[in-house]
């Protein structure tokens, strides 16, 4: 009838403008459907997991630093000379120790 075609045409200017308006829902809508195309297009895409160890939590950040650390403690208590905090202290005074620590 007459007033449901008015109804979906005044939906489908509402979509447009709604397509329009950065962070709307129509916005991300369409941003879907532009990574399904791709996908279709290109094929699934490859994702990447980088896992990186906290530098506060490791004694050899500390060794980096140029502290010495016990290796002769037992394996669960590696580096009870210092604290979480101090290793963070450590850290955050030698910029490099910790660059290095990822390389």
């Amino acid at each position: 009838n007459e007033q449901e075609r008015l109804a979906l045409q005044l939906v489908s200017y509402v979509d447009y403008v709604d397509d329009h308006i950065p962070g709307s829902t129509g916005e991300i809508k369409g941003m879907r459907e532009e990574i399904r195309a791709i996908s279709r297009a290109k094929g699934t895409p490859t994702l990447f997991f980088t896992a990186n160890p906290a530098d506060i939590k490791n004694p050899l950040a500390v060794f980096e630093a140029g502290e010495g650390i016990d290796i002769d403690a037992p394996f669960e208590h590696l580096d009870s000379t210092f604290s979480e905090f101090d290793r963070s202290l450590l850290v955050s005074r030698n910029p490099v120790a910790a660059a290095s620590f990822y390389n």
